[in-house]
C-alpha cells in the first residue's frame, strides 16, 4: 500500500480509535460511505490493532488489585548484607 493509499485508511482508523469500541463499527462504515475497498481496509487495520494489543492495559492499574510479591530465599535486602570476600 502506497503512502497515498494508506493515508484515508488511518485517518479513519484514528478517528475510529477515539470512539467508544461499541461504536466503531458503525462509525468507520459510515465514514467509508459506498467505498468498500476503503471499509475492508480499515477494518483489517483495526483487526490487527486489536489483535497486537491484546488486553494491554484493558484496564487502569489502579483499578488492578494488587498482587502479593513472593519473596526469593536468593534475594538479599539492606538488612542482611552479603560477606566481602577478604
Amino acid at each position: 500500500m502506497t503512502p497515498e493509499q494508506w493515508q484515508p485508511v488511518k485517518e479513519v482508523l484514528n478517528a475510529a480509535l477515539g470512539r467508544d469500541p461499541h461504536e466503531r463499527a458503525a462509525f468507520i462504515s459510515k465514514a467509508c460511505g459506498g467505498d468498500e475497498s476503503l471499509r475492508q481496509e480499515v477494518g483489517i487495520a483495526h483487526h490487527l490493532s486489536w489483535a497486537e494489543a491484546g488486553s494491554f492495559i484493558e484496564e487502569p492499574a489502579f483499578f488492578c488489585k494488587p498482587r502479593a510479591r513472593r519473596r526469593s530465599s536468593t534475594s538479599t535486602s539492606a538488612a542482611s548484607p552479603q560477606k566481602q570476600p577478604v
